[in-house]
């Protein structure tokens, strides 16, 4: 496997979790949602993802659909645009959080196993020997072993400097008005599925989310 930098690893991501949101991630956890096929103490529900998901369509539909069924004079209300492009904003940020917080977790528990071969990749780039450190990589997948291509002292104070100064730079969804197209996009898919809030929406009280 291939681990880059830390901060290169967050950006990777954040933009993975912004064309997941693109490719239909909430499409598919409506329609399964409507059709019953994603229940409140489901395994599923507990995700990475499909729960930020529905706890993103509950806000919508608690908050925003009974207005956007009214008609376009509502819709066009600048505080209901603001508000809707907002909640959007923090949906997508929600997702890309907890997915950096997963993928941190498994690189910790990578590091506590074994069984794992390290190829230090950071200072492959340093000292410019990429090629040798790759070529030790190729090695050990033949040889059925485990290779992680990074770091496994973890981050060093530099990193650790940087990551706390890491902010989320978005290529996807990248102004306002993105995230309210994002919005409305959402709202008509609900109001075309029939998304009722008491039957779909998520309840308050659910198990924690999966540490997987």
């Amino acid at each position: 496997h291939f681990f880059a930098s830390q901060i290169d690893s967050s950006k990777e991501i954040d933009l993975r979790c912004e064309k997941m949101i693109e490719s239909g991630l909430i499409e598919e956890c409506l329609l399964l949602r409507v059709k019953g096929q994603l229940p409140d103490r489901s395994m599923g529900l507990r995700a990475i993802g499909y729960r930020q998901t529905v706890e993103y369509l509950t806000l919508l539909g608690q908050k925003f659909l009974p207005e956007f069924r009214d008609g376009e004079s509502k819709q066009r209300d600048k505080l209901f645009s603001v508000r809707l492009a907002a909640e959007s904003q923090i949906y997508t940020e929600k997702l890309q959080n907890a997915s950096r917080k997963l993928s941190t977790r498994q690189m910790n528990w990578f590091r506590s196993d074994d069984r794992f071969n390290w190829y230090d990749s950071q200072r492959a780039v340093e000292t410019g020997d990429v090629q040798t450190a790759g070529e030790a990589l190729v090695g050990a997948f033949r040889n059925n072993e485990i290779g992680i291509f990074s770091s496994k002292e973890g981050l060093s104070k530099a990193d650790k400097n940087l990551l706390k100064r890491y902010r989320i730079q978005n290529q996807i969804f990248i102004s306002k008005e993105s995230f309210l197209d994002l919005g409305m996009r959402t709202l008509q898919c609900m109001h075309d599925a029939g998304w009722d809030h008491e039957k779909h929406g998520m309840p308050d009280v659910l198990p924690p989310p999966r540490d997987w």
